[in-house]
């Protein structure tokens, strides 16, 4: 019998701990929700080339979906916010 993976729901406590804010729902419930250190602080400049980088980084705002799992909140302030995350 194959396991069914349950998908991780937003919960309102990520919106403090993890710098992030709820801006749409869908019509099933889903949920979207933005970094904010995207939408008021910005990406951290960072050269081509230094520190293994090798393409520059994007001035997009990252938008979180459905499964909502730490490790991606964290991954991405700690690529793209490094220093405003370490600060926060």
């Amino acid at each position: 019998m194959a396991s069914k993976k349950k998908a991780t729901l937003f919960q309102k406590a990520h919106e403090l701990t993890y710098v992030v804010k709820e801006v749409s729902k869908d019509a099933h419930g889903n949920v979207t929700v933005w970094c904010l250190f995207c939408v008021y602080k910005g990406h951290d400049i960072i050269e081509v080339g230094v520190a293994g980088w090798k393409r520059k980084q994007c001035s997009n705002i990252q938008y979180f979906t459905k499964p909502f799992a730490t490790y991606k909140y964290k991954s991405h302030h700690e690529g793209q916010h490094a220093t405003s995350w370490i600060t926060y």
